[in-house]
């Protein structure tokens, strides 16, 4: 299976269609350019050298930006939302799935709300 290109990203209602600008060497890049900011998805995936107890990870990271351009009256902002997922290259990827999506699944926006606002 591979990634969708464009790649949608809905952010705030409205779908962003990313495109597909760089693939290889295990990393997809997709970009958006609007009129007021960009958007830049990055995917890589990599083994970790091996550890103290023989064990190597594989290592997922998607890593989301976005950055808001300056205008006269306001200074450029950059936001950036990014996940890491690691299990060991042995595990069944199914079963590591099911951890990684339990973790999508307690990112409500609600919850989200309350940890941007340092809410424990």
């Amino acid at each position: 299976m591979s990634l969708t290109n464009p790649m949608v990203v809905p952010i705030n209602g409205t779908n962003y269609n990313l495109a597909r600008i760089r693939q290889g060497e295990y990393l997809s890049e997709y970009f958006y350019r609007g009129s007021t900011f960009e958007l830049t998805l990055i995917i890589r995936h990599g083994k970790e050298k091996r550890n103290a107890d023989g064990v190597v990870f594989d290592r997922h990271n998607i890593e989301l930006t976005q950055v808001v351009y300056a205008t006269s009256t306001t200074p450029k902002i950059v936001r950036q939302a990014y996940s890491v997922f690691r299990n060991d290259e042995l595990d069944d990827a199914t079963n590591a799935s099911y951890l990684y999506q339990g973790l999508v699944d307690i990112s409500t926006d609600a919850d989200l709300g309350d940890l941007i606002a340092w809410i424990n």
